[in-house]
């Protein structure tokens, strides 16, 4: 309960609370658009009626007498303020709710950079899709669907109960003090029920996308194993039992709506018996009786839709519960000058992932004195275990990780991993522009930075070259580059950045012996002062002799400056 109230004060904050100016203002437009639609029935109604009363009277030989500007006025006015404030609320609203979704997202996007390899790897990418999209745009209702609606509603029946009172006070406060309650029972019984109902909806409804996702991604592997309708068969049984929770929710919604209709024809016939006695009484005129029936029963328009409305309550509360420990992430921890990485050591034994250490103890040390490493072995032999240990949020028993001196605590980890740059074997393109790939989480990079580093990396002819050079789209996985392309574009993307400590795995697969040369001359100056980490399959000779090598072969191990 303590959680689900921290939750609801959170997200409250962000999405009302925050807002709470253009949120009234929200409102007003609403409930001027609900008045204008109720005044122009009301006064089109006693225009109407005036109208017939007053021909019924000249035909009948008698003299009678209607102003015809001042009504007609008002109905103009009405219709015409209708529209403008129904589209001037859809407009800010709909404003509102993007705006408010925009910086969510943005939220979540950096709380998801922020989680834990270990925690993003137990999660299928279905599930992250379902939360980065599904669940962020049932957000959207909270403030449509769910607040606005019924706030107008209430609003405009005050409204129309202290109009009533000015013609009829038994009528204002049989609405106010009988219709009123009966609706607020309504709704809030339904809206406990459907929250409950509509939670457990969107549950099975996430489960039931991962799996059938699941499905599809291996479809070609049971259709060979024969496996296909057997593992349908928990997917089938999970879509009919959603069907008929949805069913469920069906059902009460249409209770809903029936004890709505209930209580708007009550309400239309209590005051149309009202207005009846009032006008044999004399209290009021004809069309006034008519006027006062005809907003009443424009309500119903209003009534219908709130049972559909409520319900999005408990789709907004699932989607809410799953996004809020995304959304909540740590920021990212400000180092003191005193953290700033300027040495890191690595001590595994026995890890299995890294052969040699089955044999002996492998050290690697990093330093000011020392910064720079090739680390040598074949394919397999652990050369990316090596570097993913400096990345792990869970360092195994078998290794021990130390920068500055210290030993690895996760407070500290989340500190070296602002300070360093790993760039993979997995050559990662987004499916976005050139410039997008390149300055990726970089909010003040220049155009000047992008083409200089395109030019270390020996691409900016290639871009120059290109339709719109860096607002050029390079395909939805970045189809429109070579590998080697790629592997470049990667290595030019890390060369925005200011690490510490630079990880480069295989940085020049798929280039020429030349051009990685030059490549590698030409970045010189962007690696003094850094501490590196050099992993690739064998010594180039491009590289310095001044480099220590470390093989991971197991048939030879060594650590030496080559003479």
């Amino acid at each position: 309960m303590r959680d689900d109230r921290a939750i609801l004060q959170y997200w409250f904050t962000l999405l009302v609370w925050q807002h709470r100016g253009r949120l009234l203002l929200a409102v007003a437009l609403t409930l001027l658009t609900t008045l204008f639609g109720l005044a122009l029935l009301g006064l089109s109604g006693w225009f109407i009626t005036a109208t017939a009363v007053v021909g019924a009277i000249l035909l009948a030989g008698g003299a009678a007498f209607l102003e015809l500007y001042m009504p007609g006025s008002g109905i103009r006015f009405f219709a015409l303020g209708r529209t403008v404030s129904r589209y001037s609320e859809r407009v800010f609203s709909h404003q509102l709710v993007l705006q408010q979704l925009a910086r969510v997202r943005v939220q979540l996007f950096q709380g998801l950079a922020r989680l834990p390899d270990s925690e993003l790897q137990q999660a299928q990418d279905a599930d992250w899709l379902n939360r980065l999209t599904t669940d962020l745009e049932q957000l959207d209702t909270v403030l449509l669907r769910f607040l606005l609606p019924p706030l107008g509603l209430l609003l405009a029946w005050l409204m129309l109960s202290a109009f009533f009172a000015v013609w009829s006070l038994p009528l204002a406060m049989g609405f106010l003090l009988l219709g009123l309650p009966i609706l607020l029972l309504i709704l809030i019984v339904f809206t406990r029920k459907s929250v409950g109902l509509n939670y457990q909806l969107s549950a099975m409804l996430n489960v039931s996308r991962k799996q059938i996702i699941a499905q599809l991604e291996g479809l070609d592997e049971l259709r060979v194993a024969k496996r296909q309708l057997a593992e349908q068969q928990p997917v089938m049984q999970l879509l009919s039992n959603l069907s008929q929770r949805q069913s469920h929710v069906s059902q009460q919604q249409a209770l809903a709506q029936l004890l709505l209709q209930l209580l708007h024809g009550g309400l239309v016939l209590c005051t149309a018996l009202l207005v009846i006695s009032g006008y044999q009484h004399a209290w009021f005129s004809g069309p006034v009786a008519v006027m006062l029936v005809l907003p009443v029963l424009a309500l119903g328009e209003l009534l219908q839709p709130l049972p559909g409305q409520l319900a999005s309550a408990g789709r907004s509360w699932f989607a809410a519960k799953r996004l809020y420990p995304l959304a909540t992430q740590h920021e990212p921890v400000v180092l003191d000058s005193e953290e700033q990485l300027h040495s890191l050591s690595v001590q595994v034994y026995g890890y299995g992932r890294v052969a040699i250490s089955m044999m002996r103890p492998l050290e690697i040390q990093l330093s000011s004195q020392q910064p720079v490493l090739l680390i040598t072995g074949a394919s397999g032999m652990g050369k990316s275990s090596v570097a993913e240990l400096l990345l792990a949020d869970e360092v195994p028993s078998s290794a021990v990780l130390e920068w500055n001196g210290w030993v690895r605590s996760v407070l500290q980890q989340t500190a070296l991993q602002q300070q360093l740059a790993y760039l993979s074997q997995q050559s990662g393109m987004l499916a976005d522009t050139l410039w997008t790939n390149l300055s990726v989480g970089l909010a003040d990079v220049t155009e000047q930075q992008v083409w200089q580093v395109l030019s270390l990396v020996e691409m900016d002819e290639w871009a120059k070259s290109l339709p719109q050079q860096l607002d050029t789209w390079l395909g939805d996985s970045g189809q429109q580059v070579s590998g080697g392309q790629a592997r470049r574009i990667n290595l030019a993307r890390w060369l925005l950045r200011s690490p510490q400590l630079v990880i480069l795995d295989e940085p020049f697969y798929g280039l020429e012996q030349a051009q990685a040369a030059r490549i590698w001359q030409a970045i010189q100056p962007w690696l003094q002062g850094r501490m590196v980490l050099l992993l690739l399959h064998h010594r180039p000779d491009f590289l310095a002799d001044s480099w220590p090598e470390l093989s991971l072969n197991t048939e030879t191990t060594m650590l030496e400056r080559k003479p």
